[in-house]
């Protein structure tokens, strides 16, 4: 079907097209790529995975914004060009032991478990800065989520 101009409506020399000249085409353009994103979001364990306790979805950078610290502390510049180093971490946490005794409310406990006891994983393996924590135990314990004990 031809396009046909609508020159009052559209101005002189100027064509429009109307959502009946084209049926179908612009609500699959536009709603198949929103769907598509749409699963993607949910198919990413970074943004859709469970933090850690249910309904703890705040992202660490609001943490610790909330708590004062500034993103110096962190990045070790004030206007950040790169992803914070995950040995950083542990400077304020007061080390590992002392953030495995923090968690031991959750069950299972993130810190303290069978593969942290081999070896001693980066805080970043989870924690995301300025992106919602990654349960990194689901990529082989799927369907795992820390809930914290009453």
């Amino acid at each position: 079907m031809p396009l046909q101009q609508d020159s009052a409506a559209a101005g002189p020399g100027r064509r429009r097209t109307r959502l009946s000249e084209w049926p179908g085409r612009v609500s699959v353009s536009v709603i198949v790529p929103m769907v598509l994103a749409g699963l993607a979001v949910l198919a990413d364990p970074m943004i859709a995975g469970p933090a850690h306790a249910a309904g703890d979805r705040a992202v660490l950078a609001d943490r610790h914004a909330g708590s004062g610290v500034k993103c110096v502390a962190c990045h070790g510049e004030a206007r950040p060009k790169t992803a914070a180093a995950g040995e950083g971490c542990l400077k304020c946490h007061d080390g590992f032991a002392k953030v495995a005794a923090a968690t031991r409310g959750l069950t299972p406990n993130p810190h303290q478990n069978h593969h942290i006891a081999a070896t001693e994983p980066d805080c970043t393996d989870c924690h995301q800065g300025h992106r919602a924590d990654r349960n990194t135990c689901q990529d082989c314990h799927t369907g795992m989520i820390f809930t914290k004990e009453r």
